[in-house]
């Protein structure tokens, strides 16, 4: 039932998830927050429907998404707002305009020591 191709709030919330993996914060926030309300605007909201019918077609292959988001241009912008080429536009409309600085996780911090 969860993964059928009608229900798509799994499919939604595993690419908001892996999207703010890899880019430091989710399509739609708060990330646990994919009501019809919160997911139904901007071009944010378009990119998570578009890449949870991808997911749900390529039958739930996160392999597939990760490989997708790791090959993107969005993935390799730069971390400094102003090298961004859309600068000039508002940051809610459009995907990814910068890539975010993140800081360690207790993980990674323990095994660099």
């Amino acid at each position: 039932w969860m993964s059928a191709e009608d229900q798509q709030y799994l499919a939604r919330n595993a690419v908001n998830r892996l999207w703010a993996h890899f880019f430091g914060d989710a399509l739609i926030e708060p990330i646990d927050d994919l009501s019809a309300e919160a997911a139904q605007s901007g071009q944010r909201a378009a990119l998570l429907k578009e890449l949870a019918e991808i997911l749900v077609a390529s039958d739930y292959d996160t392999a597939l998404l990760t490989r997708a988001f790791v090959l993107s241009n969005a993935y390799r912008l730069s971390t400094n707002p102003d090298d961004s080429p859309n600068e000039s536009l508002d940051p809610n409309e459009v995907a990814v305009t910068a890539s975010r600085v993140r800081g360690l996780t207790s993980e990674q911090l323990y095994n660099s020591l």
